[in-house]
């Protein structure tokens, strides 16, 4: 596996600056396509979406929270990383 995700950045941070990055919890994301609630999360392509797990190869990051993803739109997940 070329890439795996390690968390959510929660602000951009420049070289010499600290930044947190979110692992577990409550959150939001991109969704890349639609998702209903319950279903397990993994990263998309280039464009920083979130996509159904189940398609895809890469880790699952976490899972549609509350209300279904819509492909473009931000929505909450709760992230499963850690």
């Amino acid at each position: 596996m070329a890439v795996f995700p390690t968390g959510q950045a929660m602000a951009i941070a420049t070289s010499g600056q600290y930044l947190w990055v979110q692992t577990g919890g409550f959150s939001t994301h991109k969704g890349g396509d639609t998702a209903a609630v319950g279903m397990q999360l993994t990263t998309g392509t280039a464009d920083h979406t979130t996509l159904t797990a189940a398609a895809q190869t890469s880790p699952v990051v976490g899972a549609v929270y509350s209300t279904a993803a819509v492909s473009g739109y931000f929505g909450p997940i709760f992230m499963l990383i850690d």
